[in-house]
């Protein structure tokens, strides 16, 4: 994931809040210290619903299922691969025959990639959220831009990649990310959920799966989370229209698959499946800290970092996007993270009417002299200063981020005022419009 406040000049590269409150369900609320997100005191209804989805024996049983697939490699933007590429910070929202056979997304670390998608019409929306204090706007633009299909009003599918535990921001965003879901009117029926606990290995096997070595098998059975029998559904709680459930007898594990059929030409293994199995799961997560020496010190990685959904078939597989795969606009579209000029949650980037993708104008608060220096420093320093988890981050993260400061730096001219005129246009405020299929520029 990259570090957004990085951009800013700011001496602190995590933001991070110390004033303790008491717990609280209001979504309003939770988002504004990340410490109260980690400090739930287990008597909430939020509180419940995060411990009986998160230990549910069916959500850990598909989370598995997932964690240990493929991921399919797309590196082309062409008629055989139409599944539209999101990045950090961005959503897209597409209807069945509209353009897109998926959307997808990948690289979050700390990050975490969410999806809704109404089943009976499969119009699907996908975001990938980057930040704790903004999870509420994010879920309320995926909504908004789902009922922009004609959606009704019958629970949505939900789909949520990303995040792992022993890091406070990525904690506090599953935090979040939960407390906001569950005080929604809107239903949400839990599809996957490969997250916090359930999306965290050791390093061992974190190695393993980049390289695709196989691990031993070992013959202790890996430590589980606590298990919570049953289904918790909206009337446990007291809630009849809206929050998240699952339903015992839902054929999640129909939903993961290797790959939708879209997607099977041009693609690869890029990692072994079976280094993803046989690793200890971490057993407690309620009361994560950045300096908590029992999961920090043990070095917990995340398993899968991206996502993939068919509109169709509503199937889920990892992915990861390289080259074309990543769609038209990247360098521009990826720079508006370290811009500065972040107010949105969510950045809309799909017109389904031209099956475009659009790229907003906005300006870059940024010093060329900050980024010259950056652009010197060792592979190693730059992943540091630019990452919320370098630790975990693959090994293209560090040559794209010296793409996308090369290209901030030659459109923002010696002065840095030149970029909206030199990207958008003459008065810097003419959107980019770039055919969906159009080859990566």
């Amino acid at each position: 994931m990259y570090c957004p406040s990085v951009a800013l000049l700011s001496p602190h590269f995590l933001i991070t809040f110390t004033q303790r409150t008491q717990p609280t369900s209001s979504p309003r609320e939770a988002v504004k210290r990340y410490e109260m997100l980690l400090e739930s005191d287990g008597r909430s209804s939020y509180s419940q619903c995060r411990g009986d989805i998160l230990g549910s024996p069916h959500v850990q049983s598909v989370a598995e299922v997932y964690a240990c697939r493929c991921v399919q490699r797309i590196e082309k933007s062409n008629k055989a691969i139409q599944v539209l590429c999101v990045l950090q910070g961005e959503v897209a929202a597409a209807s069945c025959g509209e353009g897109p056979a998926g959307l997808g997304s990948d690289s979050a670390t700390t990050c975490h990639i969410v999806a809704f998608r109404n089943p009976a019409s499969g119009r699907t929306c996908l975001a990938h959220l980057d930040d704790a204090r903004k999870v509420e706007e994010a879920v309320a633009c995926m909504l908004r831009l789902m009922s922009a299909g004609g959606d009704g009003e019958e629970p949505l599918d939900l789909y949520v990649v990303g995040g792992y535990v022993g890091k406070t921001c990525s904690e506090a965003l599953s935090n979040a990310l939960l407390c906001v879901l569950h005080e929604s009117p809107r239903a949400f029926r839990v599809v996957l959920a490969c997250m916090s606990r359930l999306n965290s290995m050791r390093p061992a096997a974190f190695t393993a799966a980049r390289t695709g070595d196989s691990l031993p098998v070992s013959r202790t059975p890996a430590a589980q989370p606590p298990s919570v029998g049953g289904g918790w559904g909206p009337s446990a709680a007291g809630r009849i229209n809206g929050g998240v459930f699952f339903e015992g007898g839902m054929q999640g594990r129909d939903m993961v698959s290797e790959g939708a059929s879209s997607a099977r030409a041009d693609v690869g293994c890029v990692r072994d499946p079976r280094a993803r199995q046989n690793h200890p799961v971490p057993t407690d997560t309620s009361s994560v800290k950045e300096n908590d020496t029992r999961h920090c010190d043990d070095g917990w990685l995340p398993r899968q970092t991206s996502l993939a959904i068919d509109l169709r078939s509503g199937q889920a597989y990892p992915v990861r996007f390289e080259g074309e795969g990543r769609g038209p606009g990247w360098e521009v579209r990826s720079s508006r993270v370290f811009s500065g000029s972040r107010e949105n949650a969510l950045t809309e980037i799909y017109e389904p009417r031209s099956d475009s993708v659009v790229v907003s104008p906005f300006p870059v608060f940024v010093d060329p002299r900050w980024l010259a220096r950056m652009l010197v420093l060792a592979d190693r320093e730059l992943l540091a200063q630019t990452s919320t988890s370098p630790e975990a981050e693959d090994e293209r993260f560090v040559a794209d981020v010296r793409a996308q400061f090369s290209y901030m730096l030659a459109q923002s001219g010696a002065d840095g005022q030149s970029w909206c005129e030199n990207v958008f246009g003459a008065g810097g405020g003419r959107p980019l419009v770039f055919p969906r299929l159009a080859p990566t520029t």
